[in-house]
C-alpha cells in the first residue's frame, strides 16, 4: 500500500502491523484476518469519517475483523550496521526520510555525520530489562554500535561497567 512505508516501519525493528483495511506490499504477509476481499474493504472506506470511526471502534473487540501481517527483513533490536550511508544533514525530514527509505537495507546505518564508521562484531545477547536492554556483544573492530531505538537523552550506556557516551546517528537510531 503507498500511504505505508514498509521500510521505515523495517528500519525502526517493527515485525508485524496491524490494519483495519488489506495492505498489500513487497515483504508483507498477512497472518491473519477477514477473508475480505480488497473492493469490499475499500467500500468500507469510503464511509463517512464518523462512520468509519464508530464501525473501527467495534473492530477494538472483534479481532478476527483485524488484519494482522508480518514485515519481512526488519533491522534488528540492536546490531553492529553493516554499513553507514550517508545522507545531507541540510534535508528537511520528508527528503532524509525518503532517503532512509529508498536506501533501506537490513541492519544498515544512516547518518550525516561523514566521521562515523560502523563497528563491527557479534551480538552474543540481547535482553530486555527495566527500563532498557542488557547487550553483550565481542567487539573486532571499534566503531558505530546502533541501539534500534529513538534517541531520547534519558539512555544510558555502560561498556564492562564503566559509562559511554551515546548519541543519535539519526533521528531513528541511538
Amino acid at each position: 500500500d503507498e500511504r505505508i512505508d514498509v521500510n521505515l516501519l523495517r528500519l525502526t525493528n517493527v515485525s508485524h502491523m496491524i490494519s483495519y483495511l488489506p495492505v498489500r506490499g513487497k515483504g508483507i504477509r498477512k497472518v491473519s484476518g477477514p477473508d475480505d476481499s480488497l473492493a469490499k474493504a475499500m467500500e468500507r472506506a469510503k464511509r463517512s469519517y464518523l462512520e468509519r470511526v464508530i464501525s473501527r471502534s467495534k473492530l477494538l473487540f472483534r479481532p478476527e475483523d483485524v488484519f494482522v501481517y508480518a514485515i519481512d527483513d526488519y533491522s534488528q533490536r540492536a546490531f553492529f550496521p553493516e554499513k553507514m550511508q550517508i545522507f545531507d544533514g541540510s534535508w528537511n525530514p520528508s527528503e532524509t526520510y525518503r532517503f532512509i527509505s529508498t536506501n533501506y537495507h537490513r541492519n544498515s546505518g544512516f547518518t550525516s555525520d561523514l566521521g562515523l564508521a560502523p563497528a563491527s562484531g557479534e551480538v552474543l545477547s540481547i535482553r530486555e530489562v527495566p527500563n532498557g536492554y542488557q547487550i553483550n556483544v565481542r567487539v573486532s573492530r571499534p566503531g558505530v554500535f546502533v541501539l534500534n531505538t529513538f534517541p531520547l537523552p534519558y539512555w544510558k550506556a555502560y561498556v564492562d561497567g564503566v559509562g559511554t557516551e551515546t548519541f543519535p546517528i539519526n533521528v531513528i537510531h541511538l
